[in-house]
């Protein structure tokens, strides 16, 4: 989804043939009346990719990236521009996906799973000046015949930041920033992990919250998502989880970070598929989807939602919908993290504590305890080198209140931090 505030429209790209009884090839627009196509669409020789996967305006054009070999009935690769009548192709194209793109610096800049644009060498990412390309001079991560590739791209404090499925095993792992001379690693780290990917970053009250599917217990500092101001990372209220705690999509809407996609739990509370944050609390929606979002897009002062489901709460809503419901919440944490509702996980004793708190876990080594205070503000953090079944916190420094503690295994935990409440006397 792209919403174009020159054109006053949203654009919306997959795999559909109609879109509100409009024939359509992958590709519509809608006014918040109608649907319209663009043309004969995009297409694909055997359907793979045949849609867009990212759109940018560029030049008083709408750019368009993704796998098709054919805009309109233009032959192309990959790229392709849209005025409002006519498609057009670019003077040279990638030799492989384009999965973002992004301006910076009055440049088009394209991200993706490819290693050359037309003769041009690059590695998976490069800019459009709207006359020529040029090498971006990312870094190479290509592994055997398979290019590591770039997810997505953000601006935050003048720089470029592009993350990704890159740099496992270097010092640009999952993320990287351009500073205006070259290609900087995060100053504390990246996304750690064989596994893990980032999908989608923005930035959200002057942070740039970074998320995908990455986990604690391999060395993150969140489940799914985390943030960085700048200087450090930190959590955000215990992240998402659930089977498969993916997050595909983030956008900021009246003032609220929303994230969309496979999770089925936000900071410990059920949240199927989407979720707010505040800044301090996970709120729900309160729906259920019978499959994933993974797009989303803010169009005339509404939220559009699109993905593979097609019921919302047992109603048929085939793959995009429009939330009606304002600023309401279902379900949310409380001051910034709520208390885990199976947490038999852990104990904690004495509770009541005075000077030390003690915490047991009976099947998995404890990696990492966090704890915060009522205003979701960490005041306390301990690292099991050993990864111990019971740990020991000296808490005597703790002014008497309410507390929550924070406990992390040393193995993955698709449901996230298991929590407790203790009192220091």
């Amino acid at each position: 989804m792209f919403t174009d505030t020159v054109a006053d429209l949203l654009y919306v790209s997959g795999h559909f043939l109609n879109a509100g009884g409009v024939s359509t090839h992958n590709i519509a627009s809608w006014n918040g009346t109608n649907w319209d196509s663009l043309g004969a669409g995009l297409n694909h020789s055997n359907n793979w990719i045949a849609y867009a996967l990212a759109m940018c305006r560029y030049n008083n054009e709408l750019c368009i990236g993704g796998g098709f070999i054919q805009a309109g009935l233009v032959n192309t690769h990959s790229m392709a521009r849209w005025d409002g009548n006519t498609w057009y192709s670019f003077p040279s194209e990638p030799l492989g996906g384009v999965i973002d793109m992004i301006v910076f610096n009055g440049e088009l800049y394209i991200g993706g799973q490819f290693d050359s644009v037309g003769s041009l060498p690059v590695n998976g990412l490069a800019k459009w000046n709207g006359t020529s390309w040029s090498d971006a001079a990312f870094p190479n991560y290509q592994i055997g015949n398979s290019t590591n590739p770039v997810y997505c791209m953000a601006e935050y404090q003048g720089n470029l930041y592009v993350a990704g499925n890159f740099g496992a095993s270097s010092t640009h792992s999952r993320i990287a920033y351009w500073d205006g001379t070259l290609w900087q690693a995060m100053p504390n780290g990246g996304i750690i992990g064989g596994a893990d990917w980032v999908s989608d970053m923005v930035v959200y009250n002057n942070e740039l919250y970074v998320a995908g599917y990455f986990h604690i217990a391999e060395g993150n500092i969140g489940d799914n998502i985390q943030k960085w101001n700048g200087i450090t990372w930190s959590a955000v209220g215990g992240g998402t989880g659930g089977p498969n705690g993916q997050i595909a999509k983030l956008l900021v809407y009246h003032n609220k970070l929303y994230a969309m996609g496979v999770f089925q739990t936000a900071g410990g509370i059920p949240a199927d598929r989407i979720a707010t944050w505040d800044g301090t609390n996970w709120c729900s929606l309160g729906s259920t989807f019978d499959n994933t979002i993974g797009s989303g897009a803010v169009y005339h002062d509404s939220l559009y939602i699109g993905g593979g489901f097609w019921t919302i709460d047992s109603d048929s809503m085939y793959y995009i919908s429009k939330w009606i419901g304002g600023d309401y919440t279902a379900n949310c944490t409380t001051v910034g993290i709520n208390e885990e509702t199976n947490t038999e996980e852990i104990s904690i004793y004495p509770n009541p504590a005075s000077k030390e708190l003690g915490i047991r876990n009976y099947e998995l080594g404890i990696k990492q305890v966090k704890i915060y205070n009522m205003l979701g503000e960490e005041v306390n953090s301990h690292w099991s080198l050993v990864n111990s079944k019971s740990v020991t916190i000296d808490v005597s420094g703790l002014a008497s209140g309410m507390y929550f503690v924070e406990v992390y295994f040393d193995k993955l935990s698709n449901r996230g931090a298991v929590r407790k409440k203790f009192v220091k006397e």
